[in-house]
């Protein structure tokens, strides 16, 4: 290998790292409601046709009364009696997208 060729390839490297170092990942409500099937059925009513519970308010509800950022900070870090989930920021973006898809 040629000291022109290794230089290549470093340069090549250092110019694409931070494009990979970022995750393009969009949020996805598809992800989020498949996540909130498994974790939140049980105390809220996750779509506006169900299924869930009525512990928790409806996320239909939520979606019409809490801004994205309070949505973020209700996932991210509940209250009593939801219990700490510990999840992702990934995860808080497709369960935050998902509800924010039900808002009219």
């Amino acid at each position: 290998m040629t000291r022109a060729s290794v230089l290549a390839a470093f340069a090549t490297a250092f110019i694409a790292a931070p494009a990979l170092a970022q995750d393009p990942r969009e949020p996805s409500p598809e992800r989020g409601r498949e996540m909130v099937e498994r974790w939140c059925v049980e105390c809220h009513l996750i779509g506006p046709d169900g299924p869930g519970g009525d512990v928790g308010p409806s996320f239909q509800n939520v979606a019409e009364t809490r801004s994205e950022e309070a949505l973020r900070a209700w996932i991210s870090d509940p209250h009593p009696p939801m219990p700490k989930l510990d999840i992702s920021a990934n995860a808080v973006d497709d369960i935050t997208a998902y509800i924010r898809s039900l808002a009219p």
